[in-house]
C-alpha cells in the first residue's frame, strides 16, 4: 500500500480505514457515493440513516457525533446541501423548477420554495 500526502482515509481493495470521527464520516460518504452515485444526498437521513448505524453506534449517538463534528444535525446538513445545489441546477436552465426541485432532493417545487424562503428569507426577492 502506498500513502501519499495527508489522507484522511485510506482504501486498499476491500479494506478501508480512517484517521478519526470526521475522517470516518468522509470515508462513509465516499463508500455511499461509490454505491449510490452523487444522487445519494437526495435522501433524508431518516430513510437510510436509521437502518444502517455504523460500527455498533446508536443512531442517536451518531447524530450527536455528527452535530458535534459538522455543527448541525444530519437533517439540517442534508437541507443545506439541497439549498446549495438548487441554484446551480436552476442556473443551468435545462429543467423546469419542478424538475430542479426533484433533482436537488426536494419533493416538489413548493417544498423548494418553502425551504428557500425559510433559509434565505427576504434575500430570494
Amino acid at each position: 500500500m502506498r500513502v501519499g500526502g495527508h489522507p484522511v482515509f485510506v482504501r486498499d481493495g476491500h479494506v478501508a480505514t480512517s484517521a478519526g470521527i470526521t475522517a470516518g464520516i468522509d470515508l462513509s460518504l465516499s463508500l455511499v457515493e461509490e454505491d449510490w452515485g452523487r444522487t445519494w444526498h437526495a435522501m433524508w437521513p431518516g430513510s437510510w440513516w436509521s437502518s444502517c448505524p455504523p460500527g455498533g453506534v446508536s443512531v442517536r449517538h451518531l447524530e450527536r457525533l455528527f452535530r458535534t463534528e459538522v455543527g448541525m444535525t444530519p437533517g439540517r446538513y442534508v437541507e443545506s446541501v439541497r439549498v446549495e445545489a438548487a441554484p446551480t441546477l436552476l442556473a443551468d436552465g435545462t429543467g423546469t423548477v419542478e424538475e430542479v426541485a426533484r433533482q436537488a432532493g426536494f419533493g416538489s417545487s413548493e417544498s423548494l420554495r418553502r425551504v428557500f424562503q425559510h433559509t434565505l428569507g427576504d434575500r430570494t426577492r
